[in-house]
């Protein structure tokens, strides 16, 4: 029987294609790869951890479930251990957006060969997006989901052709630009209620900081406030709009 992964790394399995050669980035204990042989779903796998612990971790786990010739652990920054063209898929699950979008930079000769980029960002979300913008991946699907107490947000990305159109609706103003790579350009349109309270959570993070900065006599503080202030604007605009059916343009 297939090991049990949380709701989270379920959803991100959920959308890795079939036969897929992944790599698997921030692996941990290797359970996603580990889930993805089991079930078939992907014809082999490298787990790449940067930290000695958890790649002895994961080797272990790959040995318990006999799947070492199929998963190889190795210990290295991101897709640093990856060869351009070894792998076709790439997983990034538990790492902050930024770090996320750093790593995919980082190792541009690995992603031109990949068809499927699958993101689960611990925030830093519009961090991923921009880097997919810019790269001129499209967003293939996104959700929020919940996991115990928490949500998170969960991207897929394909190879695009020049810029993604999903962020059409929103390409007419930064303040509208910068909130659709926070929270999603499709979900924007189309809210969920795990959604809601992914954006919740985050609206009120926006509210303590714009508070703890109001006494600041710092320039670029009021300015960082200012521009948090405009965001949250936009989006109680955006879904009083959305509630009632019209949506923004």
């Amino acid at each position: 029987m297939p090991i049990r992964l949380s709701t989270r790394l379920q959803q991100v399995a959920d959308w890795v294609p079939t036969q897929a050669r992944l790599a698997d980035v921030g692996t941990d204990h290797a359970l996603l790869p580990i889930y993805l042989a089991q079930t078939e779903r992907i014809s082999m796998a490298v787990a790449t951890d940067v930290r000695p612990g958890p790649v002895a971790r994961a080797r272990r786990n790959v040995a318990l479930h006999g799947l070492s010739g199929r998963i190889q652990v190795r210990l290295g920054y991101g897709l640093a251990t990856v060869a351009a063209g070894e792998i076709d898929t790439v997983t990034l699950t538990g790492l902050g957006g930024i770090l996320a979008a750093e790593i995919l930079e980082n190792a541009a000769e690995v992603v031109a060969k990949v068809h499927t980029l699958i993101v689960q960002p611990m925030g830093g979300a519009a961090a991923v997006r921009r880097y997919a913008y810019r790269n001129q991946w499209r967003i293939g699907r996104e959700t929020v989901v919940r996991d115990g107490a928490y949500t998170y947000m969960v991207i897929q990305f394909q190879p695009g052709n020049g810029m993604d159109a999903a962020y059409a609706p929103f390409a007419k103003t930064e303040v509208a630009l910068s909130t659709a790579f926070e929270f999603g350009p499709y979900l924007l349109r189309r809210p969920t209620p795990a959604w809601e309270d992914y954006v919740q959570d985050k609206v009120n993070r926006w509210r303590r900081a714009a508070s703890g900065m109001e006494t600041s006599a710092r320039t670029e503080v009021g300015l960082r406030r200012m521009r948090l202030l405009e965001q949250w604007r936009w989006l109680e605009d955006w879904l009083q709009e959305i509630e009632k059916g019209a949506g923004v343009e």
